[in-house]
């Protein structure tokens, strides 16, 4: 399972089910810099 979320307009990390454990995350910045980071997390779902 891929998750794309951002920091943009004030946001975190969303909440995810329990039975989803993290794998791999990789940030990304947006252009122009105030506006956060863009991530990708991908997620094994049990």
């Amino acid at each position: 399972m891929w998750l794309v979320w951002t920091t943009g307009f004030g946001s975190n990390k969303p909440v995810v089910p329990g039975n989803w454990s993290p794998v791999a995350e990789k940030e990304f910045r947006d252009a122009p810099d105030f506006k956060g980071s863009i991530f990708v997390t991908q997620y094994h779902v049990k």
